[in-house]
């Protein structure tokens, strides 16, 4: 069980982070058991991360929602599941697998404050440019992607060019991901 005082300090440390401070790095637990707990984010992000898909939903919610709700809980969880899966293989390619745990912990964190930033985009280009919300989400994951590149880099120790590749797989993974959403949630 993930206690209140964990909870506070790894959104602090994730938050630090976007102020691309390194030594945030130390508000997390990058023990196996902390790894397990980061997971906990998931349920704080998913209803920022719900309220991004419906802003940026160009067209009408479907008849059937259970389907639809069914359908975004699978991809959510894929989303959420598949990368930290996929970096244990770049870990060992990298020859950084005592950095995964920390890696993992400090990513699944961050998605926090990265939802907000996001949800915060898409807010505002619905209230003064609405025909431009998927453009303002899109120019935020850019942002986001900096932000994760940052964390890839410092928590990994890898250069910053070894980063952005990084941050390219993990791009590509989040792409098909979204495919699937897509094509599940109609």
């Amino acid at each position: 069980m993930i206690s209140l005082r964990e909870v506070v300090a790894s959104l602090y440390g994730a938050w630090r982070l976007a102020c691309f401070d390194r030594a945030a790095l130390g508000y997390f637990d990058a023990t196996p058991e902390g790894v397990w707990r980061s997971f906990f984010a998931l349920v704080l992000v998913a209803p920022f991360d719900l309220s991004i898909v419906l802003l940026v939903r160009s067209d009408p919610l479907p008849d059937n929602l259970v389907h639809f709700g069914l359908a975004y809980v699978v991809v959510y969880v894929l989303s959420w599941l598949v990368w930290p899966l996929l970096a244990v293989y770049l870990a060992r390619a990298l020859s950084r697998q005592e950095a995964l745990p920390l890696y993992v912990t400090a990513h699944n964190w961050a998605q926090m404050p990265a939802s907000l930033f996001q949800l915060a985009a898409v807010i505002l280009a619905q209230g003064f440019f609405p025909a431009y919300t998927l453009v303002a989400a899109q120019l935020s994951l850019l942002v986001i992607l900096i932000y994760e590149g940052f964390i890839a880099a410092i928590a990994l120790r890898i250069d910053r060019l070894v980063a952005a590749g990084v941050i390219g797989a993990y791009f590509a993974v989040n792409y098909l991901v979204a495919l699937i959403g897509v094509y599940l949630m109609g």
